[in-house]
């Protein structure tokens, strides 16, 4: 839309969920998204569970895990307006994880969105280190 770059404006898209695969009883499929725009608005979209009834967010285990996960950042989840982390869980038992990484556009821009706090951490090189630390450590 008007030559912008921003996920937002991403128009006509068109998913392709006929290769879509559900980890069977006891697998996870962990999936790292690019920005949690891409998560939260583009993956895990009503429209997406429609297509998809057999799987649903497992609200708790998600809250925990942002909890457990931040702490290895020293973010503040209290700044974080949409999910960093979603858990699905499928009917048959397997589960998909999908964690948000700071855009790579410009990944300063928004750390907030992300629980960077200066009140916690000063440096934004640091909490950007610290986070993609985690998040790689979580998605090995």
């Amino acid at each position: 839309k008007d030559k912008s770059a921003l996920d937002k404006h991403l128009t006509n898209r068109i998913y392709n969920h006929k290769f879509f695969n559900y980890p069977e009883k006891g697998e996870v499929l962990r999936i790292l998204c690019t920005s949690k725009g891409v998560m939260n608005n583009m993956l895990l979209s009503n429209k997406f569970f429609k297509i998809h009834p057999r799987l649903s967010i497992n609200i708790q285990a998600s809250k925990d895990f942002e909890i457990k996960i931040s702490e290895k950042f020293n973010g503040d989840l209290s700044l974080v307006r949409a999910p960093l982390y979603q858990k699905i869980d499928i009917e048959s038992g397997g589960s998909i994880e999908c964690l948000a990484l700071p855009s790579p556009g410009s990944p300063f821009r928004r750390l907030l969105d992300f629980g960077f706090s200066s009140n916690k951490t000063d440096n934004t090189q640091v909490f950007l280190n610290n986070y993609l630390d985690a998040a790689f450590d979580w998605f090995r």
